[in-house]
């Protein structure tokens, strides 16, 4: 998944960006809301992020003025059915780059037929269930979902993708 939106530039992650990676994402502000991603980030974990997004073509990172701030995709769970994920780097919370990669990659997506797209968040990540309502998903349920950083499991919201739908259920 490559493209450019207004401010951002979304492609596959470069091997200099390594230790940038493991600042960002290892920063606890940022890790402790992600499900997948061990703290403390090691390099050996950016490594294995850069050959799971160079086999996937749905996983790409998300760069602002050249410089590695985040990372979007979809990770395909079954046939036609995509979960999206997405992570910022804390310095860029509350400038809207999240919104606006993820609208992209929703519209790229969106080039493909008949599929669905879920997302959840972590309760309590209001941040994160502002950027899913804003980019079209609506709350279809709550459940729990297992947090490599918390170690267990975890409440969670869970959304589905409805374009150009305004959120009609209220947390």
């Amino acid at each position: 998944m490559i493209f450019k939106t207004s401010r951002l530039e979304i492609k596959k992650i470069r091997k200099k960006d390594f230790k940038t990676l493991v600042l960002e994402i290892g920063d606890k502000k940022v890790a402790k809301f992600l499900t997948n991603v061990p703290n403390p980030y090691s390099l050996q974990d950016a490594i294995n992020w850069s050959n799971l997004v160079k086999r996937n073509k749905f996983q790409s990172n998300i760069y602002f003025n050249d410089s590695l701030i985040g990372g979007v995709g979809f990770k395909e769970v079954d046939l036609e059915i995509f979960e999206l994920g997405y992570w910022l780097a804390y310095p860029y919370w509350g400038n809207g780059m999240a919104t606006e990669a993820v609208n992209g990659a929703l519209r790229f997506l969106n080039n493909f037929n008949n599929i669905e797209i879920f997302a959840s968040y972590l309760t309590g990540n209001k941040a994160s269930r502002n950027v899913l309502i804003k980019t079209g998903f609506d709350v279809i349920g709550k459940g729990e979902i297992f947090s490599i950083f918390h170690n267990k499991k975890v409440p969670c919201i869970k959304m589905k993708y409805y374009n150009n739908k305004k959120n009609l259920f209220k947390i």
